[in-house]
């Protein structure tokens, strides 16, 4: 098997173990989450932090509906509870992510060049967008027009 097809079957195999291996994780984190409302688990954020949060709330979805898991979730006790704590603490440690990457933007020295360039860049874009601009005011005029006059119409 060579060729596209050999790619597609090398890729669906990746993607399953990639699949897995999330699921995986999710259900483990799961189980070390204590079933306290008023915990908030310290997770290091990390640049992949949104993708872990996405994953992880598709992973308890998935535990929730298939009957597969239904054995393994009932042994973890409030899973609800479990996976609220969850999302709260991956959510916080988004925040953070977030907070981390504005000080970095903030604390990025400027390039002049990469200054000029983005206006050089908005310029030409504003410029070769202008008929467009054109076009749709004289669309809005007319659909104005119409609707004033339909309007008047209905009053009569």
């Amino acid at each position: 098997m060579n060729g596209p097809m050999n790619l597609m079957v090398k890729e669906v195999r990746v993607n399953a173990f990639q699949l897995m291996a999330l699921v995986y994780y999710a259900y483990r984190a799961l189980e070390l989450t204590p079933e306290n409302p008023e915990t908030t688990m310290e997770i290091e954020p990390t640049s992949n932090i949104k993708g872990i949060l996405d994953s992880t709330r598709s992973s308890i979805k998935h535990f929730l509906k298939s009957e597969n898991w239904q054995g393994a979730i009932k042994s973890l006790g409030n899973i609800k509870l479990r996976s609220d704590v969850l999302d709260k603490s991956i959510t916080n440690a988004y925040g953070k992510q977030l907070e981390i990457e504005e000080i970095e933007v903030i604390q990025t020295p400027i390039s002049e060049n990469k200054v000029k360039e983005f206006f050089n860049d908005a310029e030409k874009t504003w410029h070769e967008y202008a008929s467009m601009r054109n076009l749709l005011k004289v669309y809005a005029d007319i659909y104005h027009e119409q609707t004033l006059l339909h309007l008047k119409n209905c009053n009569h």
